[in-house]
């Protein structure tokens, strides 16, 4: 057999000994002088263990070790400010209130537009009365 078609298999691994891969040598990483293969750096003949779930492959300069994976650290809740969780608040409070203002403010046009002085009254003083409600809603906000 041609020495120059031949090949090897080597195992490759990070900086941490992490396994990262193959790599397959050839002709240009045998010594010239000896003919006996050169293994490149982060590289063994030493092929790794199967992987399992949740553990890495690491080489430790000798063999290859099996090691659990680090464990992720669980998102944790995000911490608000008061003035975040008052401006959170105020955000509920006013669509609380959102669809019955413009719907008296719909109502109070038409009433205008209809020439009704009693409606608008009525309207006038149901909506003075819904943001009286909002505005009281929002100041207990200030004292908590």
């Amino acid at each position: 057999m041609d020495k120059s078609s031949e090949t090897k298999l080597v195992y490759t691994y990070g900086d941490d000994g992490k396994y990262t891969g193959t790599k397959t040598l050839d002709y240009t990483d045998r010594s010239p002088i000896s003919g006996a293969w050169q293994i490149p750096a982060s590289c063994t003949e030493i092929a790794p263990p199967t992987a399992k779930d949740g553990y890495d492959i690491i080489w430790n300069g000798t063999a290859w070790e099996c090691r659990e994976m680090p464990k992720k650290p669980e998102p944790m809740e995000e911490e608000l400010t008061v003035a975040e969780i008052k401006a959170r608040n105020a955000d509920k409070i006013a669509s609380k209130y959102e669809p019955q203002l413009t719907a008296l403010k719909d109502n109070l046009v038409t009433a205008m537009l209809v020439s009704d002085a009693e409606l608008q009254t009525e309207i006038k003083a149901e909506y003075t009365e819904l943001v009286a409600a909002y505005n009281t809603e929002l100041e207990a906000l200030s004292h908590d």
